[in-house]
């Protein structure tokens, strides 16, 4: 399967200037953005789901976010499918997509379709006012097939690449505020499933869900210009 080069990033912040990682170790920030991925693979499913978590959480005591605005996700298409594949899976898509706050409140958003191959925007309106001391979430989920290829017992997962372009650090120069942002990734599948083959990248950690089954995590730095690669039963 042939995935798109990157996951676009989209920030709906009043943050104006992006500047490089190599100054995140020794900042304190106004605000952490966390943007946490993960594919949730069922043994026998032709489908993989797709959860995205959005978090804002407020550090300086001074600031607030307001409820004008909106968070911005975006779902990839397959670029190696043609066009009627590409309709036909965004149908699937959209009919499993659902956006829930952290309480399990479904929340209101619009969908905006971009040309073929260049995927769709959710766009969810700020649900509430994110004060110091609490926490903004959003959860958007969707099933897919473009991230899963099954043949017998062997399964391959795929996302594609954190772009080098990403920026891990955003600077409001008329506030002189900061965010840090961060972008995980993590792979959980269950205990049915063909032993682990082949990961890349090396670099990951491992963890046990017990009856649930594993769990694969890539930090940000982890995922950046490299694509994320399981197989499993393969031999």
């Amino acid at each position: 399967m042939k995935l798109p080069k990157t996951i676009y990033v989209l920030l709906s912040t009043v943050l104006l200037l992006l500047v490089s990682f190599g100054s995140l170790k020794a900042a304190t920030y106004d605000f952490i953005l966390t943007n946490d991925t993960t594919l949730k693979y069922t043994t026998g499913q032709e489908y993989i789901l797709v959860e995205n978590t959005f978090s804002r959480e407020v550090k300086n005591s001074k600031y607030y976010v307001s409820t004008t605005g909106e968070k911005t996700f975006h779902i990839p298409d397959m670029v190696s499918k043609n066009d009627e594949d590409i309709n036909i899976e965004r149908t699937f898509k959209k009919s499993s997509l659902s956006v829930k706050s952290d309480t399990g409140k479904s929340l209101e958003y619009s969908i905006e379709e971009q040309e073929l191959g260049q995927g769709m925007y959710v766009k969810v309106p700020n649900y509430k006012e994110t004060k110091y001391g609490s926490v903004y979430t959003v959860v958007l989920t969707y099933n897919t097939h473009d991230f899963v290829k099954k043949v017998f017992d062997s399964v391959t997962i795929e996302y594609p690449i954190l772009s080098q372009d990403t920026q891990f650090e955003q600077i409001d120069e008329s506030t002189n505020t900061t965010a840090q942002i961060n972008y995980n990734l993590s792979i959980e599948v269950d205990k049915s499933i063909s032993p682990l083959f082949k990961i890349y990248p090396s670099e990951y950690t491992e963890k046990d869900l017990n009856d649930s089954g594993t769990r694969y995590s890539f930090s940000s730095q982890q995922r950046l210009g490299q694509p994320i690669y399981l197989e499993f039963g393969t031999n």
